[in-house]
């Protein structure tokens, strides 16, 4: 068969390979877990079954033996061993990775699946030892029949547009037949006449008699991939009524049957078969749902709908357009001082919010969704390093917008690599230390105002400030006399090519992940913190903005320039002095209720020219867990704007990290406080050594 491969099959598989990652881990640390087992099965059978239809025989042939490994676990014929869990891990990235047609048609990808398919039949047959690639030409292991056999009725119609989601119900026969004896009555009733016959519909039913040792659940698990486009009654057959009771069964099916053809007939061409509730007795389709679907499967499927995220890119621009449109009216009508246009502005504006909130939590995602990414991450180095610690997540639930998702990943997937093998000791080293052979690490996220923060902890030994120091020294990156606090750690680590490691192993070592961190924190206009004890432990926090899309700023002017602070950074306003500034002997410190704050000359700072006015402003921001004062000439006031990225000419101005435009038409630019206050310190202490 040709691989017809569709994005929408992709994501499904993608997202069903996501959710089998999770099961597995969490398996891992309960074997007998039986929910966790059935979803882990059912997973299973519903790729197995996609793969089928879309063409992926080499995908469905390898899931085929996990799924009948994981059915003998449901029995209690096998036992859920930590190797299984790897070797269906192995297999998982392998089935990732066959998606693609380039992979999937290399001979590396033949051997592999192969071999995989080989070790899964040895583990079925109860071998220690994988059996001879000959194996593979075996026929599929049948299913066991040393349970007691029970009789089951099964009445099994299709929707008329079964054909469409590329479903074949002979091949579901055929399948429900390897459990055991049937016996198949087909109801062809439904047939419409051959000049009103649809060659795209479907219009035949069976009622089946099934001698198996399944249970139900197994049984409905045949029908699983199209439980959603088709009827379905699976229960208890009773033997002693004999011919008698199925007939009369048969007899009310098909009055129930005609009823439905005569009701499809008279329906728009979407409708389908009604759905079959478990109670169902024939002939009562009273306050049934349509369009085969129950009452809950209706509602969840209201729930979720999956939308291109190029659509959703697209609607938070038109919105950005829409703020920025908002805002001139709003400038317009103020100007004009009529109190009808002021309040049709006033109106637009409040709608345009809650547009505007609403699109962006659209936009929202679990963190949830790449922090179980990380537990695979962290049981494969461990795996290969020897050492043990267990992953707790904690705010998992906490949402943020998808573009941050996206590219944050990488950043933790560094910290995560660096908590184990820097932070993290040998079981052995902590038994001497009097600690829990098993390591801890923690992922945490969690909301605050307009932001969020992302913490990554560990127990581990925590950094070692005189081996850094030294490393430090030894590439003339600080003095002899300077002492390292957590701040001095982090900017040294952050410095490409610095690692206190001598030799770099498959993990780390390089000096590179750290700053690959810190830039991806810059461009994402957050902050990163350290936090380390020796013997301890370390953390790593990172403050990000929820969304990059929509920021509420302080619109600031220097000069004939205008300029943003992100407003959720700034803490007061207060006035500078010809007489302030001389009685500090122009130290660029000023006193505010009893404590110190250093400020900057944003005029110096970006060259602006022209005379500052006699009384300026200071604005007071927290950056970098320190309260800082940036000095304009007059703070106009508070506005919500889109950030708009500038162009390539200007992506390497220091401070600048995007514009926006008024409701006038004029750019603002936005104001990167972060790194401001670096290139600040560092010119500082460059001084400092001259």
């Amino acid at each position: 068969m040709n691989r017809k491969p569709t994005n929408l099959f992709i994501e499904e598989i993608l997202d069903l390979l996501s959710k089998l990652e999770t099961c597995l881990l969490d398996l891992e640390k309960n074997f007998h877990d039986q929910e966790l087992i059935d979803q882990v099965f059912r997973i299973m059978h519903t790729i197995k079954g996609s793969s089928s239809m879309f063409g992926f025989d080499d995908i469905a042939a390898l899931v085929h033996e996990i799924e009948t490994i994981f059915e003998r676990i449901r029995t209690g014929k096998l036992q859920i061993t930590t190797s299984l869990i790897g070797k269906t891990l192995e297999a998982r990235d392998q089935i990732r990775c066959l998606l693609s047609p380039e992979f999937a048609k290399s001979s590396s990808s033949v051997v592999q699946n192969e071999k995989l398919i080989t070790e899964f039949r040895a583990m079925i047959s109860g071998r220690t030892t994988s059996p001879d690639i000959s194996d593979l030409t075996q026929p599929p292991i049948a299913f066991e029949k040393s349970r007691a056999v029970s009789s089951w009725r099964i009445e099994f119609f299709p929707s008329e547009d079964i054909f469409s989601t590329g479903n074949n119900p002979i091949g579901l026969l055929k399948e429900l037949c390897t459990l055991g004896e049937c016996r198949i009555k087909l109801y062809d009733e439904g047939v419409p006449e051959i000049e009103k016959l649809d060659p795209h519909s479907f219009y035949l039913g069976w009622d089946i008699e099934l001698n198996t040792s399944a249970d139900e659940n197994t049984i409905r698990d045949v029908f699983i991939f199209v439980q959603d486009h088709c009827s379905l009654k699976v229960e208890p057959y009773d033997k002693k009524n004999g011919d008698e009771g199925t007939k009369a069964d048969i007899s009310n099916h098909q009055d129930d049957e005609s009823t439905s053809t005569s009701e499809r007939s008279t329906t728009n061409d979407t409708a389908t078969i009604k759905a079959v509730p478990e109670n169902h007795e024939p002939g009562n389709d009273t306050d049934q749902p349509i369009a085969g679907l129950s009452q809950t499967q209706n509602q969840d499927g209201a729930q979720n709908i999956r939308v291109a995220s190029e659509k959703l890119d697209r609607l938070v621009n038109l919105i950005g357009e829409l703020v920025t449109a908002q805002a001139r009216l709003n400038q317009t009508a103020n100007q004009r001082n009529d109190p009808e246009l002021v309040s049709i502005s006033q109106e637009l504006e409040r709608l345009t919010g809650d547009l505007r909130d609403s699109a962006l939590k659209i936009r929202m995602l679990p963190i949830g969704s790449i922090f179980n990414r990380f537990r695979r991450v962290a049981r494969d180095i461990f795996e290969k390093s020897g050492k043990d610690a267990e992953i707790v997540l904690e705010g998992a639930e906490t949402e943020i917008d998808k573009s941050i998702i996206e590219r944050l990943g990488e950043a933790l997937v560094h910290l995560i690599r660096n908590a184990i093998d820097h932070g993290i000791e040998s079981p052995e080293k902590r038994r001497i230390k009097n600690k829990n052979c098993r390591g801890m690490i923690c992922l945490s996220a969690k909301h605050f105002g307009r932001y969020f923060s992302v913490r990554v902890s560990d127990d581990g030994a925590g950094f070692d400030r005189q081996k850094i120091r030294a490393r430090a020294m030894e590439k003339g990156l600080i003095r002899e006399e300077e002492q390292l606090d957590d701040k001095d750690i982090l900017r040294l680590i952050c410095i490409p090519g610095f690692s206190s490691r001598s030799e770099a192993n498959t993990s780390s070592g390089r000096g590179m992940g750290m700053s690959a961190v810190r830039k991806i924190v810059e461009d994402l206009r957050g902050s990163i913190f350290l936090e380390t004890d020796a013997g301890t432990g370390t953390t790593f926090s990172i403050h990000l903005p929820l969304t990059l899309s929509i920021i509420e700023g302080l619109l600031l002017k220097i000069g004939g320039m205008l300029f943003v602070l992100p407003l959720a950074t700034v803490e007061e306003c207060i006035e500078l002095t010809q007489k302030n500034e001389n009685d500090t002997y122009r130290k660029n410190v000023t006193m505010v209720r009893g404590k110190i704050i250093p400020y900057i000359h944003l005029r110096e700072l970006f060259s602006i020219e022209g005379q500052p006015p006699l009384i300026q402003q200071i604005v007071i921001a927290t950056v970098d867990q320190q309260r800082v004062g940036f000095v304009v000439d007059q703070v106009i006031g508070e506005l919500q704007t889109v950030i708009k990225p500038l162009g390539n000419i200007y992506r390497h101005v220091k401070g600048i990290s995007g514009a926006t435009i008024l409701g006038d038409g004029t750019v603002a630019l936005i104001i990167d406080l972060s790194t401001l206050v670096q290139e600040m310190s560092r010119q500082e202490k460059v001084k400092g050594r001259d």
